[in-house]
């Protein structure tokens, strides 16, 4: 039997659980919370019985709530079984400690991505893969995951429904995760401010030269081989209809490159390519450029795919994903420019977002990925529709505008709790509603593996990440009396995703690199040159390997059944930049508690 905590520990005014795992013939009692150093016992309760879940192996669980733990201190839990007394290793409750105990660590992860050395030098005179002619300086940006040192946007275009935001997006998020210590005002936060500003700064000097000359960007410059030399580095281009990620691409022969295989819309990463540029013209810190230099690159940009966008999607139409990356970009471009064309645009942008929601009989409502209704679920960045609307309310004042959006907002998230609490959850984990290959929809935990985008499926950190950033910025709305138990559900099912990225999973693994315990490893082929970074997040836990309905954390490879861990093991820029907007919302909190 074991006792599953967060390994890191817990905020002190957040919510706290652990969560027990035997086997059938086992049984649990009571338990209780003993402070570390004195031997005190600080709180005590009854563990509740949740049984099985799944197919998740032999598993049997039980959940020990202790909320009204409000102290300061390390503690230990220890539970009464039939197999004795167990006892937890020890963790922290504090004020601010996923702040203080993670965010330097995973601003750390960025700069150590940087792309340098040999690999920068080649990306200063670049060329094209392909038939494409010509030469470009794109040096800078991050390598995209621990065995990939390509940089890349988005990919997975083929798939018209699975773009990830990716290099942009991480651009994007620095400054809002500076925006928000800001707003934070933890006078200890003034060095994490300067670092991240600083890693923004360099983010949109790197956005800024990837524009392309048609006013989109370039999508990706791709590493090759196992090796990955230098001289092989190239701006990629991608296929419309099929990928050659995992092999050769199925329409390769058949399709014609033009320069628009190159270049991105916006849900290929130039949404929030702009918005990073947008947020880059807003400040101060020293990049390469002027202010009033990205502030019109990102206009230039916004106002060349606002009419050409389709020509850059692999169905020539945009989607809820298009709309999401476009509101983004418009929110930034207002508050950098205050022209009110974009705040109006803005608004038109929020309704086409809103109309994407379906009505649902089991759940309420659910997001559409296009017009015709089919269900949209993501690997990385479930809550980005939601939270595109809740930062859409930084810039509109209108009361029937922000009604709308609230209104929308809540209905959402409200889905989200209720497909979350359907079936037995010990660990709070967000369920979600998917549809695979066939056409057949329900709901689960992990992303099927057959689907648009296979045989691409893979651990979903980000996406439980994404899911706390909606939940806390949504709570962060809730003022009112009337709203305070949905708040604390939003808040508890934020806690919960992170938990399960720091430990609490059955698995007993902390998904961040050099914190906690049982962190996995990412070994290509077997091989150790390509390590995960401290400060990193891996992709994390999948459903079975064969059987859907198992639970699957490979911590490393296993010859003759995965021989490249990729899927579980490999950190990945998205991973890192929702969970740190994630602990950068959690700080806000009041002044005297600094």
């Amino acid at each position: 039997m074991k006792i599953l905590i967060n390994h890191i520990g817990y905020e002190r005014k957040g919510t706290k659980h652990a969560v027990i795992m035997g086997g059938s013939t086992d049984e649990v009692s009571s338990f209780r919370v003993v402070d570390q150093a004195s031997g005190q016992t600080l709180y005590s309760g009854s563990a509740q019985r949740c049984g099985t879940v799944e197919r998740w192996r032999d598993w049997h669980f039980w959940t020990a709530n202790f909320d009204g733990l409000q102290a300061e201190g390390r503690y230990v839990i220890e539970c009464d079984t039939t197999k004795g007394v167990i006892r937890s290793y020890d963790f922290a409750v504090e004020d601010h400690l996923l702040g203080k105990q993670s965010l330097s660590d995973v601003i750390f992860y960025f700069k150590a991505q940087r792309c340098s050395g040999d690999f920068d030098r080649a990306d200063r005179d670049i060329p094209f893969a392909g038939e494409r002619e010509g030469r470009h300086d794109l040096h800078g940006g991050w390598y995209d995951a621990t065995g990939d040192y390509g940089k890349h946007l988005s990919h997975l275009s083929h798939a018209t429904y699975f773009n990830p935001q990716q290099g942009s997006f991480t651009a994007w998020v620095l400054f809002k995760a500076h925006e928000l210590l800001e707003e934070s005002g933890n006078r200890h936060y003034y060095q994490f401010k300067r670092r991240l500003l600083d890693e923004a700064m360099y983010g949109a000097d790197y956005m800024f030269r990837m524009r392309a000359p048609s006013g989109s960007f370039f999508r990706s410059i791709r590493r090759s081989g196992e090796f990955m030399k230098a001289e092989d580095r190239r701006i990629s281009f991608l296929y419309k209809n099929s990928s050659s990620q995992f092999g050769a691409a199925a329409t390769a022969d058949v399709e014609v490159i033009t320069d628009e295989s190159y270049e991105t819309g916006f849900r290929q990463g130039a949404g929030f390519a702009i918005a990073a540029l947008a947020s880059a013209s807003r400040h101060a810190y020293p990049g390469d450029y002027l202010r009033e230099q990205y502030l019109q690159a990102a206009r230039e940009s916004y106002e060349y795919l606002a009419e050409n966008n389709a020509k850059y999607l692999n169905d020539g139409k945009p989607n809820l994903l298009d709309e999401y990356c476009m509101l983004t970009a418009l929110v930034e471009l207002y508050q950098a420019s205050l022209d009110p064309d974009y705040l109006k645009q803005a608004g038109e942008s929020a309704e086409r977002l809103i109309g994407y929601l379906k009505p649902s009989a089991e759940w309420g409502c659910y997001w559409s990925a296009n017009e015709e209704g089919r269900p949209f679920f993501h690997a990385s960045d479930a809550g980005l529709p939601v939270v595109a609307l809740l930062n859409y309310l930084q810039i509109e004042k209108n009361p029937s505008r922000r009604s709308k959006v609230m209104e929308a907002a809540l209905r959402v998230m409200e889905s989200e709790l209720r497909i979350t609490a359907e079936v037995a959850n010990p660990f709070g984990l967000a369920r979600q509603w998917v549809q695979s290959s066939d056409g057949r929809r329900y709901t689960s935990y992990f992303l099927p593996h057959q689907t648009e985008v296979s045989p691409w499926w893979q651990g979903e950190n980000a996406r439980l990440a994404s899911l706390a950033v909606a939940a806390r910025l949504l709570a962060k709305q809730l003022t009112e009396a009337k709203d305070a138990e949905f708040k604390e559900r939003l808040l508890a099912y934020a806690d919960a995703q992170l938990s399960w990225i720091l430990g609490l999973n059955p698995f007993d693994s902390c998904m961040l690199q050099g914190s906690g315990r049982n962190n996995p490893q990412y070994h290509f082929v077997n091989g150790f040159d390509y390590m995960n970074c401290p400060g990193g997040i891996c992709n994390g836990i999948t459903s079975g390997l064969t059987d859907e309905e198992d639970i699957e954390l490979f911590v490393k490879s296993e010859p003759g059944v995965v021989d490249d861990n990729w899927r579980w093991g490999e950190q990945w820029l998205p991973h890192a930049s929702w969970y740190m907007y994630a602990v950068a919302l959690g700080d806000l909190s009041d002044s005297e508690d600094q």
